[in-house]
């Protein structure tokens, strides 16, 4: 993980204003202005105010803005209104209310366009493809990019080229393509360097120097990031300053140099302390403690994360917090304390659950912004369809009156017009069939969308429980101080733990790799209980398992079950046996133990009765029901006892149906 790495700024064309005590004069005196009877200083005046409230009282910002665009309408003068319409779009952007952000940039647009103002119409293509890079819809937001840098093009407007450039390239690192990005912000570099824009030259090299760094052409990323540097010592930016040390000792950490990349991040300590910035601070106390684990120093380590885990609590930042815990369990284990070790990991775990939440709510909610803006474009498109057929009614009369005129003189121009109107009419009844069709797969794209969250939040909750059995483990071994085997068992769970992490994002694996992560958690339950059972795995011929998909981590609660209470209250030969195979359009497992038998685990669970039951088996089979396109199949698994010729029990069989993902 690239801890150092910090994503591009997006560039905005009317960024807001930072609101300083010594500006309140400067407001009093726009407000004196907003009086003033010659219309273009009132309006100017509203718009100004607009932009130094926004920040501040986005509320008050919007009221300014509203009259600016009231005000210059009813004056004439329309690039004074689409400027005040882009800034209400603007502040709501800052408010994250894109859908009415966006609905003003259009409005925006509109009048630039009917005033043959280009530019204007760039602008505002630009705000839109920032707008929808915050909902997350990166394809729409580079076809806006693209369309602004065309019209900038034409217009020869280079300062316009270099913002599209560098929102582009922003775009394509987001859409995870390096060498795409890479190439916009090299062009805009030559821009910035042709108009000797010192500012926009440094954020040009910094986002080159990111996209080396993500390569792995750690001289190169140094090289723009040295050069990125100088421009912010001849500035005095000493704002800017921490955030570049970061960068620049993390590179160097990369590539093992880790005297300079310590130097580095002193730096930035140092001048974060000094000018009060905290989460740089906090940044370069994290990546000090890094550097001292990766020198073997844990100890010291240990002291720097106690300082960073005190601030990142006080900044109420969850994802800081886990790092730290992280890390600070790996010091510990390193130490030897595999107790405080076990302590952090859990409290890591706390916080990896409730970052996944809060990233499941920003997911909702990004996704229900998305479809309002879907809505508000539906709407418009229809408010457009109403105002063309009407356009068209119009028209259409219009040219029956002149055919009921001309078929006095001539009945076959009167027969034409009809012709006409009824084409008219159909290619009318053509349009809105074809928008009602587009509306329809919309509505499908969003339900497609919401199932596959569902899916996502059912693994989520099967995880945690996982988890928290392994970690109760090795608890189990800190007790017994078999430290031994609780250092094998932890060694063995972070491999899990990792495997399992690095395919969160998504719901489904080849059936190779969760094979895989089977055999990982077996082992770790073979030697939780002293090597108690033996298991095979086996694929079916006919089976590919590089291609076939199932649900991540999907067996394990069957085959915990198996294990824990088929297999282990047997005294001896215990024994496993899991077959994948193809059956009907399903994939199949079946899961074989030799144990005591469904009716002997009753009993033995009713004497437990204290015990606090597994949500495994339960979630399993939800994520099942979510998989099952077919309602006329809805037992997808199914349990079978198995006896000895004499009657007595000789195990369980669980067979389960996998649908295609």
């Amino acid at each position: 993980m690239n801890h150092g790495r910090h994503i591009p700024l997006l560039f905005l064309f009317l960024p807001a204003v930072i609101w300083l005590p010594a500006q309140d004069a400067v407001a009093d005196s726009l407000m004196q202005l907003t009086q003033s009877r010659v219309d273009s200083q009132r309006i100017d005046a509203l718009i100004a105010l607009g932009r130094r409230l926004r920040a501040k009282d986005a509320a008050q910002a919007l009221k300014w803005e509203n009259q600016a665009a009231e005000q210059a309408a009813a004056a004439g003068y329309p690039l004074r209104e689409a400027k005040a319409l882009n800034d209400i779009g603007v502040t709501y952007g800052m408010q994250e209310d894109y859908a009415t952000a966006m609905t003003y940039f259009r409005r925006s647009q509109r009048v630039h366009q009917a005033n043959n103002n280009p530019v204007g119409v760039a602008d505002g293509y630009n705000n839109l493809g920032i707008a929808y890079k915050h909902l997350g819809d990166y394809p729409q937001s580079l076809d806006a990019h693209l369309k602004a840098l065309a019209i900038y093009d034409q217009a020869g407007d280079l300062s316009g080229r270099g913002a599209s450039l560098i929102n582009i390239g922003i775009t394509y690192d987001l859409m995870k393509d390096p060498a795409q990005a890479l190439s916009y912000f090299e062009k805009a570099l030559a821009i910035k360097e042709q108009l000797q824009d010192e500012p926009g030259r440094a954020m040009a090299l910094h986002n080159i120097a990111l996209m080396y760094e993500a390569q792995g052409k750690y001289q190169q990323a140094l090289q723009y990031l040295f050069e990125h540097l100088n421009i912010l010592e001849r500035a005095n930016d000493r704002l800017s300053m921490p955030n570049t040390f970061n960068s620049i000792g993390t590179v160097y950490l990369a590539m093992g140099a880790y005297d300079e990349a310590g130097r580095y991040f002193e730096q930035c300590r140092e001048l974060a302390q000094t000018l009060g910035m905290k989460r740089s601070w906090a940044h370069a106390l994290y990546n000090l403690a890094r550097l001292d684990v990766k020198r073997q120093q844990p100890r010291a380590a240990v002291a720097k994360l106690e300082e960073h885990l005190g601030m990142v609590k006080e900044m109420g930042a969850p994802f800081l917090q886990r790092q730290s815990h992280d890390l600070m369990a790996e010091a510990l284990a390193a130490l030897g304390d595999y107790a405080g070790a076990y302590r952090h990991l859990k409290e890591a775990a706390v916080f990896r659950d409730s970052l996944f939440d809060t990233e499941k709510n920003e997911s909702f909610r990004k996704w229900q912004a998305r479809f309002e803006v879907y809505e508000k474009d539906r709407q418009l498109d229809r408010q457009e369809q109403e105002l063309q057929l009407l356009a068209d009614r119009a028209r259409a009369d219009r040219q029956l009156r002149w055919a009921l005129v001309a078929a006095f003189a001539l009945a076959g121009f009167g027969a034409l017009a009809f012709y006409q109107k009824y084409r008219l009419r159909q290619q009318t009844n053509e349009v809105l069939l074809s928008k009602n069709q587009l509306i329809e797969s919309q509505k499908a794209e969003i339900e497609q969308a919401n199932a596959a969250l569902e899916k996502r939040m059912l693994r989520a909750q099967l995880n945690p429980h996982f988890i928290f059995n392994a970690l109760g483990a090795i608890q189990h071994f800190i007790t017994a101080n078999d430290r031994p085997a609780a250092l094998k068992y932890l060694a063995k769970f972070s491999s899990l733990l990792r495997q399992v992490l690095e395919d969160s994002a998504t719901t489904i694996v080849v059936l190779e790799e969760e094979i895989k992560l089977l055999k990982t958690y077996l082992d770790l339950e073979a030697l939780r209980f002293d090597q108690g059972f033996s298991y095979h795995i086996e694929v079916a011929p006919g089976l590919d398992s590089h291609t076939v998909e199932v649900p991540l981590f999907f067996i394990q609660p069957f085959v915990e079950n198996a294990i824990l209470h088929g297999l282990m209250p047997k005294p001896s030969d215990r024994q496993l046996h899991i077959v994948f195979f193809a059956s009907e359009g399903f994939t199949c497992c079946r899961i074989t133990d030799n144990g005591i038998g469904r009716a002997a685990a009753a009993g033995l669970k009713a004497q437990k009765a204290g015990l606090r039951p597994s949500r495994g088996i339960e979630l399993a089979q939800r994520r099942l029901a979510t998989l099952n396109k077919n309602p006329d199949e809805p037992t997808l698994v199914s349990i079978n006892d198995r006896y000895h010729p004499d009657g007595s029990a000789a195990g369980t069989e669980v067979i389960i149906q996998i649908p295609a993902a």
